[in-house]
């Protein structure tokens, strides 16, 4: 350790007094600035947004040690009531001057309180107000931190649209709560031709006994409609869905969709208080936030915060408005520190303080009871421009409100509160499956849906605009691609010349076959799709017509999407390369020298020098003192030696005598242990694992810069993604139809690599996975406007654009993929299919023990140099004579050695 580092440890405890001081100085000479929170403590949510805001104004202040201002909290429960909120605000202006409002979070609250700040012009700041009613246009000091409830009625509208439901009915509380969203929620369903059923009929007042649920519920029963859109108040749906599932309205043929109020209180609900037996099968929207670093560690601390001080549900997720409440925390800190900034520096000319400056900015003339905070134009207009990175994800308001963020679809079910993920919605694109950033294929398809009565196909409910799917018998014409190769997936058997119409066969078409099985859907026939040059898959896709779908090896991409729908996908996804390989097993190729293998001959080389080295060693200190090593020379020599390899297979340590030999000895023992054992690993693994050499080409990139010419399957999409994306030149590329055709362009070298479709790989290495091996592509850095434009998605059954039948089929193919009808299916027809796994071994070379040999050779040299240096000393009057003689140098060295081999005594 430094002596720097023993310095700072010795004084640590002073460095973190001083670091306290400083802090504790820094609040007393900061600016405080006193700010209301307006809450309802009575509820769960209100406790958590309270303990959520109180650790983000200690987190804020953590990381901004250095700023003038600091937050000063003053606390207000509303008991869940108007007059109390407008009483606290009142008291908040009149006797503690804030400055500005974080909520209240009722909307019915936030009206009466904005219009208090309004007139103070102290900004009112609510993260969960959310009635589109009001808004920072009608009011100047009112600030939406969150999102309002018209942000959520397109996803609902593309919900209804996505699954063709004609008619749709409202159930909503009859408050400023739950009337905001109507008038929004019938322009989004207009816009899909959706039609509002029983209008006025869903509307139920937040006080209503459980009678009156009932009797709401049963007149809407009464009605056709089976799709409702629930918008209210947790307390008030718990008692809603458990009335519904009492008189059978959560059984199949229903359709229940949740707003984010009900969606998002899931997250903190207690499963002792929600009726999740009850609410099975309902699709539920609220605003996606991303998961990041912070927000666990954020969650982790809260978790422990609420353990410590309340008695609450602990184990409960976060929901979407703590976040937000702490996300309001930070901008309204950096807007005061902005604001008092600017203050300070106008008022810097007149030598006033920073603290009394920022006092006088309150003007305490008489406003009814109210103090009117003159900064509070620029603090709005300060708190409206901040941005930044929070743990709701990014913080930007736009018209005083939060900007519109994705949203997420969940199915609850199993009683799981937060819901399953099925889905996602954004307003640039739609619903999608998955979210991303961009480029994202947008099939129409959501996630599997179980719907009320444990459904897993779609919810009967709402009169879907196209029903002649379920009343009667769809008749469908099947096309299949007809080639010459890869036959396994689909084969035209026979064409009927007369009719056109072909007998079939193949993974593909068992695969539909189970599919359909379930649904009310009739074959009328099978028509063949000629695949040549002129005609790909492509233009295939291009020429469906209604009532058709297309069964075959046909991949998910983008370009297709846009012209027809596509099912789930029943293979697995990618593109990949086809290289061959040689292969080397030394278990069968009877070499005699394959006891040489595991080591490289640099470390056979230098093992036996090292073993030289060690024997010299050994004789020249053991030769004078040991008798065991005198006598004729090749006595000596073969004693020495023996010594020495021995140590490959057991150590003679009794025939050392002295101290330095046993030390530089054991040196080498040790080091001989280390190889032996690794030698004995080496070649266990080349004698039992055959070893497949990793491929010379292991990406497309550097076949594209090197020229090299690659083949594909005649009329797959690879050819577009090979000329695009990967830049290939045209005359580079070879297309070929059949598994053999691939073996020989590849085995006489007439293309460096094939690029297909995995399955397609897949089938070829079944019969030559001996000679060749699949490097998958992943596609990074290469600048590619789509990803999936380049992979695509896997096959999938192809429909004419519109077509309902799409969403039954991906239903069914969920099922059967994630099952073991699918495992069956691919026996049948693949046999032989193994995953070739890529087994090598390392063969060893000084490279990997040099430091052993340096230290072993430098224990034998030192031993050599301290015992010469001691015979040097001890013999030195002797040596000397010879040394200086007028001897040669020739006699001079037989002198010396007669000098050596005299004994000592």
């Amino acid at each position: 350790m430094s002596i720097n580092n023993k310095q700072i440890i010795k004084h640590r405890p002073f460095a973190y007094s001083l670091t306290a001081v400083v802090f504790f100085w820094s609040w007393v000479t900061a600016v405080t600035f006193p700010v209301g929170v307006i809450l309802d403590l009575e509820t769960e949510s209100g406790m958590v947004w309270n303990t959520t805001i109180a650790i983000a104004v200690e987190d804020f202040y953590a990381s901004h040690r250095d700023y003038k201002t600091r937050l000063v909290l003053n606390v207000r429960d509303t008991k869940q009531d108007v007059f109390g909120s407008a009483v606290s605000v009142v008291d908040l202006l009149g006797n503690f001057g804030v400055q500005a409002i974080i909520g209240p979070t009722d909307s019915s609250q936030a009206r009466i309180v904005s219009e208090l700040g309004n007139r103070a012009q102290v900004p009112i700041i609510s993260f969960s107000a959310s009635n589109p009613s009001l808004s920072h246009a009608n009011t100047p000091y009112f600030i939406r931190t969150g999102l309002d409830d018209s942000s959520q009625v397109n996803v609902i509208a593309d919900i209804i649209n996505h699954f063709r439901w004609s008619e749709v009915v409202p159930i909503y509380e009859d408050s400023e709560y739950g009337n905001g969203i109507i008038p929004f929620l019938y322009e989004a369903l207009s816009s899909v031709d959706a039609k509002i059923s029983c209008r006025g009929s869903g509307s139920i007042p937040p006080t209503a006994t459980d009678d009156q649920i009932y009797s709401t519920l049963k007149v809407l029963k009464s009605h056709e409609a089976r799709v409702f859109v629930v918008h209210m108040r947790p307390s008030l749906g718990w008692r809603l869905f458990k009335k519904a599932s009492e008189i059978g309205m959560m059984e199949d043929g229903y359709v229940w969709i949740i707003t984010d109020g009900i969606s998002s209180a899931l997250d903190l609900a207690d499963p002792s208080t929600v009726p999740l037996d009850s609410m099975q099968g309902v699709l539920g929207v609220k605003p996606y936030v991303q998961t990041s670093e912070a927000l666990r560690n954020f969650t982790s601390r809260l978790k422990t915060r609420i353990r410590k001080d309340r008695d609450l549900n602990s184990d409960a997720s976060l929901d979407v408005h703590a976040l937000w409440a702490y996300d309001t925390v930070w901008a309204l800190a950096m807007a005061v520190e902005k604001v008092v900034e600017s203050s300070f520096s106008s008022s810097s000319s007149t030598s006033t303080s920073t603290k009394d400056h920022f006092e006088k900015s309150i003007d305490y003339s008489n406003l009814g009871m109210l103090k009117v905070f003159s900064l509070g134009p620029e603090l709005v207009d300060a708190i409206v421009a901040t941005e930044f990175s929070g743990l709701s994800g990014k913080f930007h308001l736009v018209d005083g409100q939060l900007q519109s963020s994705p949203f997420q679809i969940v199915n609850i079910v199993n009683g799981w509160a937060p819901g399953r993920e099925v889905g996602f919605w954004k307003s640039s694109s739609g619903l999608s499956r998955r979210l991303s950033a961009e480029n994202m294929i947008n099939t129409d398809v959501l996630g599997p849906v179980i719907w009320p009565g444990e459904s897993k196909h779609f919810g009967g409910g709402g009169r879907r605009m196209l029903s002649s799917v379920e009343k009667n018998k769809r008749k469908i014409t099947v096309i299949v691609p007809m080639k010459n190769g890869f036959n396994e997936f689909v084969k035209v058997e026979s064409i009927d010349n007369r009719t056109k119409e072909v007998n079939v066969s193949g993974f593909s078409i068992d695969v539909f076959k189970k599919v359909i099985k379930n649904l009310n859907v009739d074959i009328v026939k099978y028509e063949a799709y000629q695949i040549d040059e002129n005609h790909n898959y492509d233009k295939m896709c291009k020429e469906l017509k209604k009532n058709s779908v297309i069964v075959g090896d046909v991949t998910i991409i983008a370009n297709r999407s846009t012209d027809v729908e596509f099912s789930l996908p029943f293979t697995e996804t990618g593109i990949a390369m086809l290289v061959p390989t040689n292969k080397n097993s030394y278990a069968e190729s009877g070499s005699p020298w394959i006891l040489f293998k595991p080591w490289k001959w640099d470390l056979w080389l230098t093992v036996f020098g090292f073993l030289l080295l060690t024997a010299l060693m050994v004789w020249v200190i053991e030769h004078r003192i040991n008798p065991e090593f005198r006598g004729p020379p090749s006595q000596q020599m073969s004693l020495v030696f023996y010594i020495v390899f021995s140590t490959l297979v057991f150590p003679e340590k009794e025939m050392v005598k002295s101290n330095l030999s046993r030390i530089a000895y054991i040196v080498w023992v040790f080091v001989i242990f280390i190889l032996t054992t690794s030698y004995t690993a080496s070649l266990t693994s080349m004698l039992t694992v055959e070893n497949l050499q990793r491929p010379r080409i292991t990406d497309l990139v550097s076949l594209s810069e090197n020229g090299d010419y690659v083949g594909y399957q005649c009329g797959s999409f690879v050819n577009n993604t090979l000329l695009n994306n990967f830049k290939f030149s045209k005359s580079k590329i070879k297309c070929y139809n059949t598994s053999e055709e691939y073996n020989m362009a590849l085995s006489k070298g007439n293309v460096s690599a094939v690029v297909d479709e995995v399955p397609f790989i897949n089938v070829f290495l079944n019969n030559h996975s001996s000679n060749y091996t699949m490097v998958v592509q992943t596609h990074k850095g290469l600048g590619m406007s789509n990803t999936q434009q380049t992979s695509g998605y896997g096959f999938g059954f192809v429909f004419h654009k519109g077509d309902p039948l799409v969403l039954n089929v991906s239903s069914e193919v969920l099922q059967i993929t994630q099952g073991t009808t699918i495992d069956d299916i691919d026996k049948k027809w693949f046999p032989a299919r193994k995953k070739s796994e890529d087994h090598n071994y390392i063969q060893l070379s000084f490279r990997n023990f040099w430091g052993l040999f340096v230290v072993t050779g430098g224990a034998s040299v030192i031993a050599i140099i301290v015992y010469l240096s001691n015979f040097a000393c001890s013999n030195w009057g002797e040596i000397k004579d010879v040394v200086f003689s007028d001897s040669s140098v020739k006699t001079k060295i037989s002198m010396t050695a007669t000098i050596f081999q005299i004994q000592s005594r």
